[in-house]
Formats: C-alpha cells, structure tokens, sequence
C-alpha cells in the first residue's frame, strides 16, 4: 500500500492506494476500491485486506498517516495609533515554540519575525497587517490587527469673519474641518475675549477694547502636533 504523503496537516487530504489483488476492503472507511481519500483529524492506521479471487488468497496490508495540528491563530498586535516618523511595533502571541512566524502588511511589508518593527512610519504603512505561525509545515490561521498612522495637521483654511470691528461688539469667526484635527486652538488680541467656540472651528469673539494691527490666530492640533497658524488681520 501507498500514500500520496503519510504525513499531513489537519484538514488535508490523503490519497491510499493498494495493489497485487483483485478486490480490496479497507479500515476504517470499509470502501472497497483500490485508491480511496480521506481526511483524517488524528493520526490514523489504514488497513486494507487484498484478495486475489484465482487462487483464493487474502493479504493484509497497514500504513500509518500522521496528522499534525495546526497552531491556533497568533494574536496580532501593535502600538498604534502612532504618528508619521514614529516607530510602528508590531506584536504576535503567544509564542509558540519551534514556530516559523510569516507577516504580511501595506507597502508590501513582509516579516519571519516574531515582533518585526517598522522605523520612520509615514501613512503608507497604515492599514491590515497579517501574521501566521508554522508549525511542523502546518500553518495557523490569521491573525490581524489595524494599524492607524497619523500626520500633523495642515494649515487650517482662511478666517472667515470681519476684521474691521467695533469696540463693545460680537463677531464670529470659523474656519473649514481640517483633516486627522482633534482640536482647534484660537488666539485672539488683548482687549478680546472668547465667548464660546474655543477647540472647536467657529468661535464668538467679544471686542471689549480698542485694537490696532493685530490678528486672530488659529492653529488645528492632534496627538501628533499641530500645523502652521491661519491668520486674519484685525
């Protein structure tokens, strides 16, 4: 008797076949042909009884197919969020003993490192990264994890508000949504006070005071730090 392969991984299949007799009956499975297929969960004794029907004899043929196990999908892990020129750290767990680890990522990124780093990230390298354990040629299922890089962001868009007021007036002020800001950081002149607005893109200002050449200002922060000022000359 012989196999395709006597040993395989879990939920492959095998193909036995038996020859020198006429008819056949194997164990388990009780088929009746001479190749059969299966796709054993556990390593398995096959057994195949051969009979030649001219001169009445039966012979009785084993062979054993191992069946290894695939690992459980590792656990896949980082620091993200993180920013531009940041170093990404990506993690797999547990460890398993004897295992080939295989990361796959955006920009083509590929790794056989466990906890593979990735220096000087810029947003390319967001996005799915993957990672598999082998183990005796068997490979695990994926496991995934989503990586967020941020970047500063840009200059926020022009004012949009009067800038020649009276004094003892109520003005508003706003600007368009910057992209990845978190907050919104107003100056304002001595001799002003915000009303309402602060963080946010539209602010009330009120004019107590006489102001001469000065400007309101606004930059659009995050985690990662702000960009340049929006300016508007009062």
């Amino acid at each position: 008797v012989s196999s395709s392969k006597q040993i395989i991984c879990k939920g492959e299949t095998v193909m036995l076949t038996a020859s020198g007799g006429d008819s056949y009956i194997w164990s388990p499975g009780g088929q009746n042909t001479s190749s059969i297929t299966d796709s054993p969960d556990i390593t398995t004794t096959y057994t195949v009884i051969g009979t030649k029907s001219i001169i009445g004899c039966a012979d009785t043929a084993t062979i054993l197919i191992t069946v290894n196990i695939p690992p459980n999908a590792p656990v896949a892990g980082s620091n993200s969020p993180i920013c531009v020129v940041q170093t990404l750290q990506l993690t797999a767990e547990p460890t398993i003993i004897g295992a080939n680890y295989l990361w796959e990522g955006p920009d083509n990124f590929g790794s056989d490192l466990q906890n593979p780093i990735i220096t000087a990230v810029s947003t390319v390298k967001a996005g799915v990264y993957s990672v598999t354990a082998t183990v005796n040629g068997c490979t695990s299922p994926a496991g995934t994890t989503d990586v967020i890089v941020n970047s500063t962001p840009t200059t926020p868009s022009q004012i949009n508000g009067p800038q020649s007021v009276c004094v003892n007036s109520t003005h508003k002020y706003s600007i368009d949504v910057v992209p990845n800001a978190t907050l919104y950081e107003w100056t304002i002149p001595d001799g002003a006070t915000i009303v309402s607005g602060q963080g946010t893109t539209n602010i009330e200002i009120r004019f107590e005071k006489e102001i001469v050449l000065d400007e309101i200002k606004v930059v659009a922060k995050n985690d990662c730090g702000s960009g340049d000022a929006s300016k508007i000359p009062i």
